[in-house]
């Protein structure tokens, strides 16, 4: 488990603090598969009787006579980690919020050199710590979560020098070069209207490579366990070293993204031409086809994000942030729930086949949504899909599926019984 613990300067408007909380809450709900992994602390200044143990006492030490009445942010974040390390709380990432204005002080070329900042990182290997201002961001609630999100991105290593598309600056540190990713250099109010902008289009503010820097590195956090995970698998099909097998979940309930971002016909973008999103895509095309049904994709989703329209109304609901991870969901309607259907679990079981893999069950998943899913792969020809984690069929589980779910689970279960007793008969 790993806590991140929001430290607060006495007067701090609680407004303020409720929008760095939330900006926390946000960065976390990125990564769906770690969230579990994650607690949010409150420590206001108010709070703590004792100054020694205060933000305050902390603050005081980091001042520096150079500039009166601001904080030296580097000081303030080593202050920070150090009380982590030293009492030994090394599950912590302390995130601070300040009234006062934050400046770096660096030294180049034997001279001071001092910048304002809206934020600040430090990352040590030990520690991480960071610290926002409200001031330099205007008391602009919305600009405070982007500066904590874009730290939170330092503090998880989306721009480490190692990677493609950054730009290291000698004051600034490792930026993202991508268009307008929120770990981006400095233009923080353009980049605070583009994250509201995604937001409402239900996209992350970050870049598919920021993305990807920070699952490898969460991937590597001992204290972090994945709710979802891709496993390797070795089947009678597949060579040593296989690939990883489907992970198939099921959508939470969530806004839909607006019409207009919704068509039959891609653009030409990096992120709609991925080789992973073809496969996909070119098999869910061909589902609705053979049904008669409509497909569009979401073509400013990062992610595969798709929807089959069905002549009842209803809608097949698909999204994969890689090959291997699958989501689906449907609309409820009067006909029907709002978990995948059966026909629905045995196309996926067909793509599967298709990449020569296996199926993956998620515990988080709903008993009938895994009991559907169960059935389509028993009954996957030519013999059972390969599966990892699948549930035991015992009472207490099938007494939580519908009828038919039931019924038809308990057919197979019989009717591999009654094979398994038939006399052998030899054969020439």
């Amino acid at each position: 488990m790993k806590k991140i613990v929001l430290y607060t300067q006495k007067g701090v408007d609680d407004s303020l603090i409720a929008a760095a909380h939330e900006a926390i809450d946000e960065f976390i709900s990125m990564f769906p598969e770690y969230k579990n992994s994650f607690t949010i602390e409150l420590r206001k200044d108010e709070n703590i009787h004792d100054f020694r143990h205060s933000l305050e006492n902390k603050i005081v030490s980091s001042r520096d006579s150079s500039r009166p009445g601001e904080i030296n942010a580097a000081n303030l974040t080593d202050l920070l980690g150090q009380d982590v390390c030293n009492n030994g709380r090394s599950d912590e990432i302390p995130v601070c919020l300040v009234d006062d204005k934050i400046f770096d002080k660096n030294n180049i070329n034997g001279q001071a050199v001092f910048s304002d900042c809206f934020g600040l990182t430090t990352k040590k290997l030990n520690y991480d710590a960071l610290v926002v201002s409200a001031e330099v961001c205007g008391f602009d609630k919305e600009l405070i979560k982007t500066i904590f999100i874009h730290e939170l991105g330092h503090v998880f290593n989306a721009t480490h020098q190692n990677r493609a598309n950054t730009v290291y600056d000698e004051t600034k540190g490792t930026h993202c070069k991508n268009d307008l990713c929120i770990m981006g250099d400095n233009k923080y109010p353009e980049l605070n209207q583009e994250r509201l902008r995604r937001k409402a289009q239900g996209n992350p503010p970050f870049c598919d490579e920021c993305i990807a820097s920070m699952r490898e590195y969460m991937s590597r956090m001992p204290e972090l366990v994945r709710r979802v995970q891709t496993q390797q698998i070795q089947t009678p099909q597949q060579q040593p070293g296989g690939r990883p097998i489907i992970m198939p979940t099921g959508l939470p309930t969530a806004p839909l993204p607006p019409t207009e971002q919704w068509t039959e016909v891609l653009p030409v973008l990096p992120h709609n031409n991925r080789e992973w999103k073809k496969e996909i895509r070119e098999f869910y095309k061909n589902v609705a086809a053979r049904d008669g049904d409509t497909y569009k994709e979401n073509i400013r989703s990062q992610n595969y994000v798709a929807r089959i329209k069905r002549a009842d109304g209803s809608t097949l609901e698909i999204q994969a942030n890689n090959e291997f991870n699958i989501a689906l969901g449907a609309t409820k309607t009067p006909q029907r729930d709002n978990l995948p259907s059966l026909k629905d679990m045995r196309d996926l079981v067909k793509l599967t086949q298709q990449k020569k893999s296996g199926m993956n069950f998620g515990e988080n998943n709903e008993p009938e949504f895994n009991g559907r899913l169960l059935i389509a792969c028993l009954e996957a020809q030519p013999k059972p899909l390969a599966m990892r984690n699948r549930p035991q069929i015992t009472p207490e589980f099938l007494a939580q599926l519908q009828p038919e779910t039931k019924r038809r689970l308990q057919a197979i279960i019989n009717g591999r019984q009654q094979q398994q007793q038939r006399p052998q008969q030899n054969t020439r």
